[in-house]
């Protein structure tokens, strides 16, 4: 069968039937993501798409019908792509069981909106041909950005993410960003549509697969040139790190049986000689998020301990909760990063800014408390309070740092740069605890390497169970422990790198390109219909 017979069969399938088409391409769609990096899929699915778009045209709403395309091709999509929020309802199976149904099935059809507006704006403003896939890519960047910033945001799997796999083909991120990177992919994956529609002989196809091939090898020959360049990593001298992993399960974290155990976790990992001391020559040890089971800033006996574990010369940068008491009583809790000094003192704090909702607080709390719903973390009242800013954070013997916890690291371009000190490098520490040996660490892992390349600074990443990692400001994983793997990570600092383009153009880059490819899409609305090929 010739694709043209193969559009022409999709384009009149009734709506169920491209429903079902849509359902499967979303759900094989994210074997394009970590860990996986499967990208040679999206160029059969994304042509199907743009091809059962077609069909929509003989509808009684036509652009209702589209919607519902995209509609299922997102549910499809989040459903395989967010499994792993699953994982977190069976921590507790107890408490949080009866949600995982609803968890895994209301989060996907909410995002799965998004494309359902992609598929509607795509029909609604294209016809057939080259400039339908132009302006297909146009709105679904449009769709990630609005996914990264509605109701606090969750840019998860972003297109440009697929590259995740290949350190060459992310560099072009320090120029244009993820955003913009999507937009060019999708572009390019979708490309092969034109196929459909015109034979190979055609200019139109030729034009289109060439355009396509073009920006596909300037990816390529930007990130083979930039890592040329960038064969060595340099390193911060004086600058030594450990890491530590303790690989403690989420069911045991919070669990005060477990309590003393898992502070003397953390305790060994950090002095690993005979002599109970911290090796010679570690200036800085990194705990990861919600390390310490005890509130350190009300605990000092949890501090004197730390201070015998660390020595004279070390300082301690940890994630770790924290309660302030209000003047009208009772506590609000914070979701932190402390730096401890050698002294055993507090010397500066971050407090998480982008909370999770459901998970580290509850959204509409008077309404959806009375049902019997709470946040997955275990923290009494309504969840952790937000911080007020993102920030550089300064410890002794360390270039100045931003510290991103969790999830915080998934958003492009919030690293701040006008502050009096600029960043040299990021720390993200995570608890991926909740999710196992699902796809979600790797998943959450890619966003951390794409923040360093658009960045161009280094990313230090510190997880519970995994995956810890040093990654340079090319996106380059310079060591890492496993999953579920307890351990240290001796490690010195990359150096960063010199200040990105992305930096200063950030959603710039992402407005041009969305112009060009949405003035290239109704300049070429003539050519499309001269050459399309009627299914009848």
């Amino acid at each position: 069968m010739s694709l043209p017979d193969l559009r022409a069969r999709l384009a009149l399938l009734n709506g169920p039937g491209r429903a079902i088409i849509a359902l499967i391409g979303g759900l094989l769609s994210v074997f394009a993501q970590a860990p996986l990096f499967l990208w040679p899929v999206l160029l059969v699915i994304l042509p199907v798409l743009i091809w059962l778009m077609e069909g929509c045209l003989d509808a009684r709403r036509p652009i209702l019908s589209a919607a519902l395309l995209g509609w299922w091709f997102g549910f499809g999509h989040f459903l395989s792509g967010f499994y792993w929020i699953g994982e977190a309802f069976l921590v507790e199976a107890d408490k949080f069981l009866w949600l995982l149904p609803f968890a895994v099935t209301l989060l996907p059809a909410g995002m799965a909106l998004f494309f359902g507006l992609v598929f509607a704006l795509t029909f609604r403003f294209s016809k057939p041909g080259f400039g339908r896939i132009a302006l297909f890519a146009v709105m679904w960047t449009a769709g990630e950005w609005l996914r990264g910033h509605i109701l606090t945001g969750f840019p998860w799997n972003l297109a440009a993410y697929i590259w995740g796999g290949h350190e060459t083909m992310m560099q072009v991120t320090s120029l244009i960003g993820s955003y913009s990177l999507g937009m060019i992919s999708i572009f390019v994956l979708a490309s092969p549509a034109v196929l459909g529609w015109v034979d190979l002989r055609s200019g139109l196809s030729r034009a289109t697969l060439g355009l396509a091939l073009g920006l596909l090898l300037t990816q390529f020959a930007y990130g083979t040139a930039r890592l040329q360049s960038a064969e060595q990593v340099q390193w911060v001298p004086n600058v030594k790190l450990r890491l530590v992993q303790p690989s403690i399960k989420q069911i045991h974290k919070w669990d005060p049986a477990y309590r003393e155990q898992n502070f003397n976790t953390l305790l060994d990992l950090t002095r690993t000689d005979s002599s109970n001391a911290i090796d010679a020559g570690i200036t800085h040890v990194i705990w990861p998020e919600s390390a310490s089971p005890f509130l350190l800033a009300r605990s000092s006996e949890a501090l004197d301990a730390i201070n015998s574990a660390l020595g004279d010369d070390t300082t301690l940068i940890t994630g770790q909760q924290r309660a302030v008491n209000r003047s009208s009583g009772g506590h609000d809790f914070f979701n932190s990063v402390m730096i401890i000094t050698p002294e055993g003192k507090i010397s500066d704090i971050y407090d998480k800014v982008h909370l999770v909702p459901f998970g580290e607080y509850l959204p509409f709390r008077p309404l959806l408390a009375k049902i019997g719903l709470r946040q997955l973390v275990n923290v009494r009242g309504s969840g952790f309070t937000p911080g007020k800013a993102y920030q550089v954070m300064t410890a002794p013997h360390i270039p100045p740092f931003v510290p991103l916890i969790c999830y915080e690291i998934l958003f492009p371009g919030r690293i701040p740069r006008g502050q009096s000190q600029a960043p040299q490098w990021i720390l993200n520490v995570t608890n991926d605890a909740w999710f196992g040996s699902s796809f979600g660490p790797f998943q959450h892992l890619t966003s951390a390497r794409f923040r360093a390349v658009e960045e161009g600074l280094p990313v230090i990443r510190v997880a519970n169970t995994g995956i810890s990692a040093v990654i340079d400001g090319y996106g380059r994983i310079i060591s890492k422990l496993g999953i579920n793997e307890p351990g240290i990570i001796d490690t010195g600092l990359p150096e960063k790198l010199e200040r990105t383009i992305f930096t200063t153009i950030k959603d710039a880059g992402m407005l041009l390109f969305a112009i060009a490819f949405w003035g290239i899409s109704r300049l070429t609305g003539i050519v499309d219909q001269r050459n399309f090929q009627s299914p009848n």
